[in-house]
This record gives C-alpha cells, structure tokens and sequence, in this order.
C-alpha cells in the first residue's frame, strides 16, 4: 500500500490565536459529511495538483462527493477560514452578499497576520472557492423522514478589490461572497452545530481537529433524533465509517493508531472524557467515545 500523509497545521497557525472564546453555528450536515481531508494517498494529491483537478467519492456514514478544480484537498485548516467567514456573515445579518478583509478573518483568530500569513489565508479562500461537494442523502429539517441530496459550491465570489501599499504592492483584499442558499437555510434554522473555536484552535494536530468536528456534529444529531437516550454521554462510531469519513488509506491498524494519538490529545484537553476501541473476533469494528 502507497504511502499516507496525515496533514498537520500549515502556515496559517490559527493554533496560536490566544484568548479566542467564540462559537459559530456550522451546518450540521455539512460537518457529517465532512468535506475536509486529514489522510490521503501521497501519489494522489501530487497527481491531482499536476493534474488541476481531482475528484473524490467518499464512503462514510454520509456519502459524499467532492471536487476541486485546483487539484487540491481541503484541511482542517480551510475548516477554520470557512468557519471565520460564517460569523463574519453571520454579524452580516447573512445577507446574500457580504464582505470581508483578509484582515478581518485574522481578526476574528486575534491574529497579526504577516507576509506568509496572508498569502496561506489567500491559498485557503482559493481552495475553498474551487470546491464543489455533493452531500447524499440530506436530512430535511422540517421533514424528519424525508431525505433528499445537495450539490453546490462551497461560495461564490463576485469580485475581490486590491488596496496597494505606498510601494504599489498588495496591501490586502476587499472581497464578496455568497454562500449556497441551502448553507443560508441551515444557517437560520435549529440545524446547526455550534463549533467552540477556543477548543478547536487550542488542538495542534489536523487529527483531533477533525475528531472534534465531526464528534459535535454527531453529538447534535444524536440529541436531535434521540435526546432521551444521549444522556449516557457515549456515541458509537463504525471505524470503516470514521476511516472513510477522514480519509485514512493506509492499513486499518496503522489508521486506528493516527485516531488514537488524535482521541488522546481530545482526552488531556478534557474535550472527551474516555475513549474505546471495540473489537468483534479480532478485528476492531466501533469506536466508543465518552462526551
């Protein structure tokens, strides 16, 4: 089997944003589905940026097609810009257009965003603009039983306005941006989970970033379908699922083995209480985490 890179922080250390206490509302079945990428063959990803395109069928709990015309995966990483522009167009009253600084998502991180900052956050919004997902098999809010599919680009951007410097270089960027009208639905319904970025800026790796998201996730879904029966605190996650979900490739001992370093971090952050892998005959199966 080829070899994996599980991703790690990049340039854009959002990790060091000391003194962020902020939620924001994501939608929920965009995080079950989970767009973003923690493992991945490395001949793949280097084909597909030679390529300028790849494409992607992910076969988790929640089936998900994924593309991006740069080639490119998202990370946990672009989770986080993503995240930053739902509240900033959240305090925009999720007007259809709004607008936004590269200086205002540093902002909203208490960063000071440098040279290398600045074009890392830009690389992000270009990934993230160059993505096209298919979410299978969508809950309805208002139907309960009725599930339908969602295909959309992650946003759209209408214009991007330079501000030079006095030497004429790039200062920053003015831009606007729409986000799908399915993602504004979500967003001014109950359907939606609240993400504590003080928690998830405080992880340092892209794995319990990751377990994170889609364990909030899974923790509003649950509590929505079956709040009676939440109040053991224990989810239950099918690891062939979970694998999928975070695109692990690699042999499945050597996969368990990257989640169980993530779900440690979770537990000295005390964002988990306990943990357990559960094996039938000799083959881990499920995954039991304690909230």
């Amino acid at each position: 089997m080829e070899s994996q890179r599980v991703t790690d922080n990049t340039n854009l250390n959002m990790s060091q944003g000391e003194g962020v206490h902020k939620t924001v509302r994501v939608n929920t079945s965009l995080l079950l589905h989970f767009p973003f990428f923690v493992g991945g063959n490395r001949n793949r990803k280097e084909n597909a940026k030679k390529d300028g395109y790849i494409k992607i069928e992910k076969k988790g709990k929640h089936k998900l097609t994924y593309e991006n015309h740069l080639g490119e995966l998202l990370t946990t990483k672009d989770a986080r810009v993503l995240f930053a522009l739902y509240d900033i167009w959240e305090k925009q009253n999720y007007k259809e257009w709004f607008s936004f600084t590269e200086y205002d998502v540093g902002k909203f991180y208490n960063l000071y965003l440098g040279g290398s900052q600045y074009y890392s956050l830009r690389s992000s919004l270009n990934r993230l603009r160059s993505t096209y997902i298919k979410l299978h098999d969508v809950r309805d809010v208002q139907r309960i039983n009725k599930r339908f599919h969602r295909e959309f680009s992650l946003f759209q951007m209408k214009s991007s306005t330079i501000k030079p410097n006095k030497n004429g270089d790039i200062f920053y960027k003015v831009y606007r941006f729409k986000f799908p009208d399915y993602i504004r639905q979500f967003m001014l319904s109950r359907d939606a989970t609240e993400v504590n970025l003080s928690v998830l800026t405080s992880l340092g790796t892209s794995m319990a970033q990751a377990l994170y998201l889609i364990i909030e996730a899974q923790k509003n879904e649950h509590m929505g379908n079956h709040p009676v029966s939440f109040r053991s605190k224990w989810l239950n996650f099918t690891l062939r699922n979970l694998y999928a979900d975070l695109f692990l490739e690699s042999y499945p001992f050597r996969n368990k083995q990257h989640m169980e370093k993530g779900l440690l971090e979770l537990q000295r952050k005390e964002v988990i209480e306990d943990f357990q892998f559960v094996k039938r005959g000799r083959t881990f199966t499920n995954l039991w985490v304690k909230c």
